[in-house]
């Protein structure tokens, strides 16, 4: 099953227990529903086109495996997580996409996953080359990601 946060309004000020949001819900290419939170603690709030689908969305989410984070805590999985992990996502790869408007990003092997290192680039495509091998001749063999 191929689930995917699309459509997706993201409210950084009115998140104060957790992220304020609404979204469309897609399964396997085909929306179904929509999600949402109010951004004051508690769950999100899913909306499906029928019962069936929620059903199928639901007992999917609870045969995934737990997420295991670094310092060993696991979460088991369930709808309301699986849709806060996607969001998490999102918002990665939304934040992710700001920066390379003017940065480029790169991450060494030593440094902990998610921390990002940032040097200040031109949107020309030849100056950007230019930072990138800077880079790998700077760090050689240390670079683990390298994103401009």
């Amino acid at each position: 099953m191929n689930v995917e946060l699309k459509n997706v309004k993201h409210c950084k000020w009115a998140s104060q227990e957790t992220e304020c949001f609404t979204a469309s819900l897609y399964i396997d290419k085909k929306r179904v529903g929509t999600v949402e939170n109010d951004g004051n603690g508690g769950c999100n709030f899913m909306h499906f086109n029928d019962r069936a689908t929620e059903k199928n969305f639901i007992d999917f989410c609870n045969s995934q495996p737990p997420k295991v984070y670094e310092d060993g805590t696991e979460l088991s999985m369930d709808a309301d997580f699986y849709i806060s992990l996607l969001l998490e996502e999102h918002l990665k790869k939304a934040e992710e996409k700001r920066w390379l408007r003017t940065m480029v990003i790169f991450r060494l092997k030593d440094d902990e996953e998610g921390a990002w290192r940032t040097v200040k680039a031109k949107k020309d495509k030849a100056y950007r080359e230019k930072v990138v091998e800077f880079l790998n001749k700077k760090y050689e063999g240390q670079i683990e990601v390298i994103k401009s």
